[in-house]
């Protein structure tokens, strides 16, 4: 029977990096027998259209029946199907996304991060990504997460799920697509010469007064777009330890968030026989004062096209 391998993520563990892999390499991976299609894909790197069709799907549909046909003559020849977007775990009907890949063996495949490290990440990434002007305490608080459930909803559904810890340490070689080959039963080597080997993080968490410079211009009640946030990518990318750092937590809030959700990173524990807790003491502060107006007139001479200006996010950094 042909297997669909299916990696979901989770969210900010690695996956813009594993899917630029797959797709840059994608003829080598079909000489070698293992199809990374194009169904539900088209030209991007990750299968996220598929991922949205599949939200809320309808399986007597003709649009189902469709793809999923055209998913079963693409991958003829293949006995190993790779798929892979985080924007499954948006799908409410399991049962539906298993009819869909009911030729297949389904293997799920899931990376989850040690709880408060998951947190800052994916408050940065929403905050880059969206208008989202809340601090990061009341973010985490008002956030619920449930690492068992999500686990027990993909595992009611798949023919096999493995579960892995993210976390540089714990990876193979260090590294977020040595460990995915591995763990997807894939005898392959990234070093082989057929390869490309990937470029530097294409997603990098902001961080610091460039997170900081965000949370202001949405306040400011400015709208977020495409462009804006490859532009802040760029800047993070240029400045790593300065913008790309994460941020400063202090030791009683951290406290207070895993103890908050202790029963995610127990979950960890019962599952990956791990827990890495992170200190978060050195990164750079949001806002760091010291350097707050330089870092802000840095930032804006990197976005020539915006009107916004640094009396501007003063004013509102005052309030």
């Amino acid at each position: 029977m042909k297997k669909v391998i299916l990696h979901i993520g989770r969210h900010k563990s690695g996956t813009s990096s594993l899917q630029g892999f797959l797709h840059a390499n994608r003829g080598a991976l079909r000489d070698m027998g293992i199809l990374y299609p194009s169904t539900g894909r088209g030209k991007q790197v990750a299968h996220h259209r598929l991922a949205h069709f599949l939200e809320r799907p309808q399986p007597e549909s003709k649009d189902f029946e469709q793809l999923k046909a055209q998913l079963k003559q693409e991958s003829e020849g293949f006995d190993t199907i790779i798929i892979s977007s985080e924007a499954f775990q948006n799908c409410r009907n399991l049962k539906a996304l298993r009819n869909f890949f009911s030729d297949y063996h389904l293997h799920v495949v899931v990376y989850f991060r040690e709880i408060l490290d998951y947190l800052q990440s994916a408050y940065a990434q929403r905050v880059q990504n969206t208008n989202e002007s809340r601090g990061f305490e009341a973010y985490a608080e008002q956030t619920k997460l449930n690492y068992h459930a999500f686990y027990d909803r993909w595992e009611a559904i798949a023919d096999t799920i493995s579960v892995h810890y993210f976390h540089r340490s714990a990876l193979k070689n260090q590294d977020i697509i040595d460990d995915f080959l591995v763990v997807s039963g894939l005898d392959i080597s990234k070093d082989h010469n057929k390869f490309h080997q990937p470029e530097a993080d294409s997603n990098p968490s902001i961080g610091g007064n460039l997170l900081y410079f965000k949370l202001l211009y949405n306040r400011l009640g400015y709208e977020s777009d495409k462009r804006l946030y490859r532009r802040l990518s760029e800047i993070a990318t240029t400045n790593t330890k300065r913008f790309a750092n994460g941020f400063y937590i202090d030791d009683i809030t951290a406290s207070n968030i895993r103890k908050l959700y202790e029963d995610n990173n127990q979950f960890l524990v019962n599952h990956c026989d791990m827990l890495i807790m992170r200190d978060f003491n050195l990164k750079p502060k949001c806002p760091e004062m010291t350097t707050l107006d330089e870092d802000l007139n840095t930032i804006l001479q990197f976005m020539p096209e915006k009107s916004i200006t640094l009396s501007e996010l003063t004013d509102e950094k005052a309030k």
